[in-house]
């Protein structure tokens, strides 16, 4: 899901003084495909809004043009540039970012763009932008995050999973709206697709989700006072995976991510004794049966694919070349390479039993194949690929051991790493509540508060819930502040320099309620600061 741009909103402080309030409020800029998803890049587009608009240039922040209920505003790219016309009004050449605001609370639109076959209704504004001159322009919209989380979460997870999952969903997708796996996009923090979070605007939300997002505002998953890495999945198959053991290091590296704490593979059921070392026969009987697990009522729980040896023969030979120059196909193949196929077999496996890397053994040649997704996409059907590569392979031979076909059987859907969404509704059906559920799914985190540093020259305020009406204000001292201020729900607190020196924590339990507002008075020496309402390794 992507840079979070922190825009610093200025108010009038609580006390008798000359300083100002800075409001950190969360603003998201997502990059709006079209109606298959295909494009974030247009050569011409209309917009318009349900009540007016106005279109302004962001450099200077001159007004340009205002357009009425009924008006749209065309854009065209062309020369490194892009036109705008509207009636009566028209300007081209214009390399600049342009903004288009709703009128009177109205909502915008992109002509003839559609979600869940409905028109595409967005909040905030929009974005004109060129990035790359020669490809287009992209069609941003600038929204807060909150508003872009009502029109994420329903569309990640069906409100039929339960307020719990929805919780949790809630806060796994704020945090990877924060901090996404990989930041992909230079003229935007977000894509409304998969490849970030689904995200299908104003016209797309739904009050259930809507009060899960609420429930949880401002609240985020923890661990050591960093925002995780909050991966999850739709089906993990009956157990979790190790994050290094399916992912690669960011910025297009071919080495393995390094391992992180909180994103290690654990059974998805506390009583199953299936484990790491598990044998070949132990996986096998794994995935070949149904053993209860939290997402056993996935459609996707287990399934399983065959082929003959002829279709495989074809499809392997199509992609081994198309992934060819991957960097995960050894040796790298060459059509005229490929040979007899004699049989698949899984070289590695993951904590899950997930494959990591197989050979595809041909009379000629094994050609390994590394790293879940390429493996996935390396075996496909019906031009899909694998749902996961929680497999077991059997190869079928003849009365004489010759290859006839091949057929796998997998559980899980994607990449099993982090909450299985699946997992989530059981939980929540069975009466877990939000934080056991993102406790279970993500080892030893908290949950709390954006971390930040507080400022010198202004106070920062933050909002946030607090289902357990508790809290715990946590903060790093290195450069040795003599003292921290704060107001909680207009209570005023004084931590001194020996306080600070001496603890890492203070309580706020008896000035926490279900919903928060903390400001943080300026400081000499900046402190990082954040509240826990569930601390880590608490059980």
């Amino acid at each position: 899901m992507k840079k979070i741009v922190l825009v610093l909103l200025l108010s009038c402080f609580l006390f008798c003084n000359n300083s100002f309030s800075v409001q950190y409020k969360d603003i998201v800029r997502v990059g709006i495909s079209d109606n298959d998803f295909s494009r974030l890049y247009y050569q011409t587009a209309t917009v318009s809004a349900t009540k007016g608009f106005q279109v302004y240039d962001k450099k200077t922040g001159n007004s340009l043009f205002e357009g009425q209920e009924n008006d749209s505003l065309k854009i065209d790219f062309g020369c490194g540039g892009i036109s705008l016309s509207s009636k009566g009004f028209s300007k081209k050449n214009i390399t600049t970012p342009i903004g288009v605001k709703p009128l009177k609370d109205g909502l915008l639109k992109v002509v003839g763009l559609q979600r869940k076959g409905l028109d595409a209704l967005y909040k905030g504004e929009f974005e004109l932008s060129i990035y790359n001159n020669s490809k287009g322009f992209n069609i941003i919209n600038v929204v807060d995050m909150e508003d872009y989380l009502q029109g994420v979460v329903p569309n990640e997870m069906p409100v039929s999973f339960g307020l719990e999952a929805l919780k949790a969903q809630s806060i796994a997708a704020r945090n990877y709206t924060l901090r996404p796996r990989e930041k992909k996009y230079h003229n935007f923090d977000v894509c409304d697709t998969v490849d970030s979070q689904v995200y299908f605007g104003a016209n797309a939300t739904n009050p259930i989700s809507n009060k899960a997002i609420e429930a949880t505002n401002g609240l985020f998953g923890l661990y050591n006072g960093e925002l995780i890495l909050a991966l999850y999945c739709s089906t993990a198959g009956g157990y979790t995976e190790n994050y290094e053991n399916v992912f690669l290091r960011p910025c297009c590296s071919r080495e393995d991510a390094r391992a992180i704490p909180y994103l290690i593979g654990k059974p998805d059921y506390k009583s199953y004794a299936f484990s790491p070392y598990s044998s070949e026969e132990e996986i096998e009987e794994f995935y070949k049966a149904s053993p209860d697990s939290f997402d056993k009522n996935s459609r996707y729980y287990r399934w399983d694919v065959h082929w003959t040896k002829a279709e495989l023969t074809d499809i392997l030979r199509e992609n081994l070349k198309k992934y060819a120059k991957s960097g995960f196909i050894y040796p790298v193949f060459e059509e005229a390479d490929f040979g007899e196929l004699l049989g698949v077999s899984v070289v590695s496996r993951g904590v899950s039993g997930k494959a990591i890397s197989l050979c595809i053994q041909t009379d000629r040649e094994c050609f390994e194949v590394k790293k879940e997704l390429i493996i996935r996409k390396i075996f496909t059907k019906n031009n899909k690929m694998l749902n996961s590569a929680n497999i077991v392979i059997k190869n079928i031979c003849d009365e004489y051991n010759d290859l006839v076909g091949v057929h796998i059987y997998g559980g899980g859907l994607g990449h099993g790493v982090g909450m299985s969404q699946y997992g989530a509704s059981f939980m929540a059906s069975n009466g877990a509540k939000f934080d056991e559920i993102l406790r279970h799914y993500y080892t030893n985190i908290a949950i709390g508060t954006y971390p930040f540093w507080t400022s010198k020259k202004e106070s920062v305020a933050i909002d946030f819930a607090s289902p357990t009406k508790k809290g715990v204000l946590r903060f790093e001292n290195p450069d040795l502040a003599d003292g921290l201020n704060l107001v909680v729900n207009g209570q005023k607190i004084s931590l001194d320099a020996d306080f600070l020196m001496n603890n890492e924590s203070y309580s706020l339990d008896k000035y926490i309620k279900a919903q928060n507002h903390i400001e943080f008075l300026p400081s000499n020496e900046k402190i990082k600061v954040w509240v826990e309402v569930y601390k880590q390794n608490e059980n």
